[in-house]
């Protein structure tokens, strides 16, 4: 079974933060090619140029970060978000009890409609895809 792969868990396996080893053992024990929608590419975008401002990773460490990436989407399935995501995605959030955030929704809304599983790190996010019928791996 294909998994999705959030941008918490791309973010992770490109950069030596906290989360790095696990993040390398999570995608070790994939069965399957992950998938990825071209919103996690928006996502880990900023994730990585915020840790460029904030000193966290210099040029040659951002450069490394999108290599990186770039070497996990060629190897994923990639995903075209399409209208009707958007649309689940906002109703995932009117539904939410708990302050689902409208990216996070977005990639849920995703697996929603593909029936996959999420790898995810955020717990909130975790949380949500199970309140919706969802598989969630952390």
């Amino acid at each position: 079974m294909n998994v999705y792969l959030d941008a918490s868990v791309a973010v992770s396996a490109t950069h030596r933060d906290a989360l790095h080893e696990r993040a390398k053992a999570a995608l070790g024990t994939l069965d399957d090619t992950p998938a990825m929608s071209t919103w996690v590419v928006a996502e880990f975008t900023s994730a990585a140029t915020r840790l460029f401002r904030r000193g966290v990773v210099d040029h040659v460490g951002l450069d490394e970060m999108y290599d990186k990436f770039r070497e996990l989407t060629e190897a994923a399935i990639m995903i075209q978000v399409v209208d009707d995501d958007i649309m689940e995605a906002a109703r995932i959030v009117k539904a939410s009890i708990g302050g689902m955030r409208a990216p996070d929704a977005l990639h849920l809304a995703i697996c929603k409609r593909l029936s996959l599983p999420i790898l995810t790190f955020d717990q909130r996010m975790a949380g949500g895809a199970r309140s919706i019928g969802l598989t969630a791996i952390e």
